[in-house]
């Protein structure tokens, strides 16, 4: 069930390069200055990096290299929308992509999985259903190449 415009709710509407057609052609999208290059994740009324507001919008890539990653080992605060009763611990990371921008995101793997340097993917998927009963799109990365002895996922 979509939306009564016939999209996709997201967790936040300029994250993402159109709400409507297959998941799997859903792109993450930014803005990229024209005078210095400097990417941004959504829409930014100005360069992060030089204030210019000289901006394009962009469709960032899928793929990603793994830059930075943790693990969340307790409930995070707020309207939390995982699973919770009880908890589960999930991976968390910097996904560097080749536009030059690092995304922080949930990634979809075992926790013993991630490591530096690791290929990602972008996976947009429902995070849960609003009031009115339509899927809510996120984004998170997974491992482009799925590891075959890692613990069980989550």
């Amino acid at each position: 069930m979509l939306t009564a415009n016939g999209q996709y709710a997201t967790i936040r509407d300029d994250f993402f390069s159109t709400r409507e057609g297959p998941l799997a052609d859903i792109r993450l999208a930014g803005t990229i200055c024209n005078a210095c290059g400097e990417p941004s994740l959504g829409t930014v009324p100005a360069c992060q990096n030089c204030q210019s507001p000289d901006l394009r919008p962009a469709t960032l890539s899928r793929e990603g290299k793994l830059f930075s990653y943790t693990v969340v080992r307790n409930r995070p605060p707020g309207d939390y929308k995982g699973p919770d009763n009880p908890f589960v611990p999930f991976p968390v990371g910097l996904v560097e992509l080749p536009e030059g921008i690092r995304v922080l995101s949930v990634l979809d793997c075992a926790l013993d999985e991630p490591h530096v340097g690791m290929a990602m993917v972008l996976d947009v998927y429902e995070l849960y259903r609003n009031e009115e009963g339509a899927p809510v799109l996120s984004y998170r990365f997974r491992p482009a190449t799925p590891s075959t002895n890692s613990e069980e996922k989550r």
